[in-house]
């Protein structure tokens, strides 16, 4: 059988778009799908050497290297892999490099760059990476949840809505502070004030936080947001809890802080109504912004200042929303250039 290797480099957001390919990839072509998680200790200033040092030799890099800048590289050598699969800039190092060494194509979720596209045999990206001859241009990124994967989650907490007296559920996805996004405290407020505002209209709310929220941002909410409209709470920082399936399940609309694209596709991917929610201090991101500005033309999602949040009506929006995998149809995509790449000279 076939082998997909997906390397975890840690971020949460990175593993879920390389598995959610990856799985799909691998019931289309017979593969078993095998994870290896290694963390790059490189410091961020080193890294444009390792960069120079892997152009000049390729896979000809000594093992002893990888296993100086990465951790768990004790089996480096014993790993067997027909296919790569990675996503993050840390993972791409470590994947290039098995890739050139078994002869086998790499494919990378996102956006490679500032590192070299021509390490990658095959990119899904959701801007345009130019000058590469196998690039899937996603419209947004890849997760394993879509309609069918939730459709049959979340009955807990409808019955829960019932008797609480609600007439809808919100889940609210929180990040954090990013490159692009920064919080104040009067965010924060306003967040909770409105969902406290639309919690007396009638919704109710499942809540979780992130890797990203702050503990201080965490406290900040659970001391405003009314606990009478909370139907569940995972405060990451606290005590983490994966129960994203049972929420989207559940959910008649979901709100995501725009920081996290990871969330947002996650949010859409499952077919549901999307609120991408934007603090006072929002800055440019070449990533973040075409792709937010595609889906609203598209109408996935609806874009919204959280200080407007408390305005919102599903009634007064109108979504089309997806009604398949979108990790499906980019894994026959992708089916289709391994062909391509395998027929190279």
């Amino acid at each position: 059988m076939l082998r997909i290797l997906v390397i975890d480099e840690g971020a949460p957001g990175h593993i879920s778009q390389s598995l959610g390919l990856a799985k799909s990839l691998a019931g289309r072509i017979g593969a078993e799908v095998i994870t290896h998680e290694s963390h790059l200790k490189l410091r961020g200033f080193l890294r444009p050497l390792l960069k120079a040092l892997f152009n000049l030799n390729g896979n000809k890099l000594p093992v002893w290297l990888l296993r100086l800048v990465y951790e768990n590289t004790a089996n480096l050598d014993h790993i067997e892999a027909d296919i790569v699969v990675a996503s993050g800039g840390k993972a791409l190092f470590l994947a290039a490099w098995l890739a050139r060494k078994r002869g086998s194509p790499l494919i990378y979720c996102g956006d490679p760059r500032p590192l070299p596209p021509s390490w990658c045999d095959i990119i899904l990206s959701p801007v345009p990476v130019a000058g590469h001859p196998r690039v899937i241009e996603t419209e947004l990124l890849i997760s394993h949840f879509s309609p069918d994967s939730i459709k049959d989650r979340g009955a807990e907490f409808r019955a829960q809505r019932i008797g609480s007296g609600g007439k809808q559920i919100g889940v609210l996805l929180i990040g954090g502070n990013s490159r692009s996004h920064e919080y104040q405290t009067q965010d924060w407020l306003q967040l909770a004030e409105a969902v406290n505002k639309l919690g007396r209209k009638g919704w109710r709310w499942l809540v979780t936080t992130s890797n990203r929220t702050s503990t201080e941002q965490e406290a900040l909410l659970r001391a405003h947001l009314g606990q009478q409209y909370i139907l569940k709470s995972v405060w990451w920082q606290q005590q983490p809890e994966k129960l994203m399936v049972d929420y989207l399940g559940a959910a008649d609309a979901v709100f995501v802080t725009q920081d996290s694209l990871t969330m947002l596709s996650e949010a859409v991917g499952a077919g549901k109504p999307t609120f991408a929610l934007a603090p006072a201090l929002v800055r440019h991101s070449d990533l973040l912004e075409p792709v937010l500005t595609r889906l609203q033309e598209k109408k996935r999602l609806q874009r919204c200042k959280i200080s407007a949040l408390h305005t919102v009506s599903l009634r007064s929006h109108q979504f089309d929303l997806l009604q398949t995998a979108v990790a499906d149809e980019y894994a026959a995509a992708t089916e289709l250039m391994l062909n391509d790449w395998t027929q190279q000279p």
